[in-house]
């Protein structure tokens, strides 16, 4: 999506048929997506969730005279219907930089938005009643500092919501920019949260123990990320130790973290994909992937985009334990 454009096309597409064929089943010729639905959105895309519970509604995060030069942020809900995107509610929020969204699997379904802890604000997307100045999955919510990386814990049944901090560690270095992922599943507790720096640290916590990291790691890279909008990490829905790390460049990591300690060091990727990093000529500009996620039900298939507009679904394969 180019935020410089005025209309951008947002579509909702099926697996290949290849990708859903039975083991034993030979030739399948279509590795192709397929479009179910679709349509233009007049506002320049920053962001989109999906609303769970519910099939047809997706929050969209845009930037409303379309530059990156920011006015105002607003947060739209879009419903599918006919092939068209239909505006159904807006919430203004007047900050100057683009905020975080993220939605709760709740029975009612809530938004979470802000740029700064002192700005969190949670919506109820059915209602549009104003609940509070923090969402919750269930009670309690973490955020992460983009700035320094400290995780913060809350509930908002409390005042303050926020509850207590986790800093990164003073071994990890400096860095430019932090992201966080969340443990796979409603309940955070039950697996770690994982972080990720612009300079290749990785810090997995336990909520349950929040004052100090479970384990720590450093990626092999040879340089650090060259656009920290685009950092991502990823964790496995479907197993407690698999995360996958991408915004460094046209390529995207998984990684085994159940053996990973406080003093981990420097860490190989169990894969790599590097499908985006393959150019047609030299003269081409290396591609960037910008955002990666984990298939819901299939524990090794993760879907990808990059900066040329490429667009992978793909396996992960386990190594050998020979090779």
């Amino acid at each position: 999506k180019d935020y410089y454009l005025l209309r951008n096309e947002i579509l909702q597409l099926s697996l290949p048929p290849k990708l859903c064929a039975g083991v034993r089943q030979g030739l399948c010729p279509e590795r192709d997506f397929r479009v179910e639905h679709g349509g233009f959105s007049n506002r320049p895309v920053h962001q989109l969730k999906h609303v769970s519970g519910t099939r047809g509604f997706h929050l969209l995060c845009d930037v409303s005279d379309g530059r990156l030069l920011l006015i105002e942020t607003i947060f739209s809900a879009v419903l599918w219907r006919t092939d068209t995107i239909e505006l159904v509610s807006t919430i203004h929020s007047p900050e100057e930089t683009w905020p975080q969204i993220a939605t709760s699997c709740s029975l009612s379904p809530r938004l979470l938005h802000g740029s700064q802890l002192n700005n969190v604000k949670i919506h109820d997307v059915e209602t549009q009643k104003l609940l509070g100045l923090h969402l919750t999955d269930s009670d309690t919510f973490v955020l992460c500092s983009a700035r320094d990386g400290c995780l913060w814990l809350g509930d908002w049944r409390q005042r303050p919501a926020l509850a207590g901090s986790s800093e990164v560690p003073a071994s990890m270095g400096r860095a430019s920019r932090w992201v966080m992922a969340p443990g796979p599943g409603p309940d955070l507790s039950l697996s770690p949260t994982a972080r990720l720096s612009s300079a290749g640290s990785l810090v997995l916590t336990d909520l349950r123990d929040f004052n100090k990291p479970l384990s720590c790691a450093e990626m092999k890279l040879s340089s650090h990320s060259p656009n920290p909008e685009h950092l991502c990490v990823a964790r496995a829905p479907c197993s407690q130790g698999c995360l996958s790390v991408s915004g460094f460049d046209g390529t995207v990591h998984v990684y085994e973290s159940s053996a990973w300690t406080v003093a981990s060091g420097e860490v190989q990727p169990l894969f790599v994909h590097r499908g985006h990093a393959v150019r047609d000529c030299d003269d081409e500009p290396s591609a960037m992937v910008t955002k990666h996620v984990w298939h819901p039900n299939r524990p090794h298939t993760i879907l990808s985009a990059a900066t040329d507009g490429s667009f992978h679904i793909w396996n992960w394969v386990q190594p050998s334990s020979h090779s």
